[in-house]
């Protein structure tokens, strides 16, 4: 797998790339079983590069202890950022992810779905690894969230095995 690129957050006015996906549980709880439009009943987010097998970006922010979902957008910024979804082979659909996920809720979405750790890469790269979100940083933030809510936030210079 190639290095993917990083889901974008802010904290404290500050941008990082972050080594973590927290709309993938939402996306998982959302697609599972028959969708409406989707003859196979599972879309497929349509990946536009190997970097980003997820077919979308993430913006995301920490704001007054809690996890903010600003905006999701494709990879591919030739194409305005748009999300596909594979409906079958060969076979694209433009997604809308505030209709599809969020019943067209506007403004910042509070990541109520997401319990977890937030991996938020700092510093220099120390080491760059063609594969997934295996890079080394000089130094990683941890946030832990649970429904949304930061509970725990701590610094480390190894990034923890699991991310």
């Amino acid at each position: 797998m190639t290095a993917q690129f990083r889901e974008k957050i802010t904290i404290e006015g500050e941008k990082y790339g972050m080594a973590s996906e927290p709309l993938d549980p939402l996306i998982v709880r959302e697609f599972s079983g028959h969708r409406e439009g989707f003859p196979h009943g599972y879309p497929t987010l349509y990946p536009s590069c190997t970097a980003c097998w997820r077919g979308y970006i993430g913006h995301w922010l920490i704001d007054d202890n809690q996890l903010w979902l600003l905006d999701v957008r494709g990879s591919n910024e030739v194409d305005d950022g748009k999300i596909y979804v594979e409906v079958d082979q060969d076979q694209l659909k433009l997604l809308d992810w505030r209709k599809t996920f969020f019943n067209y809720q506007k403004g910042n979405i509070k990541a109520e779905w997401f319990s977890g750790q937030l991996v938020i890469e700092m510093g220099e790269l120390i080491e760059y690894v063609h594969m997934g979100y295996y890079s080394k940083y000089e130094k990683y933030m941890l946030i832990d969230i649970k429904d949304g809510n930061v509970i725990a936030q701590s610094e480390v210079t190894e990034k923890p095995p699991n991310a």
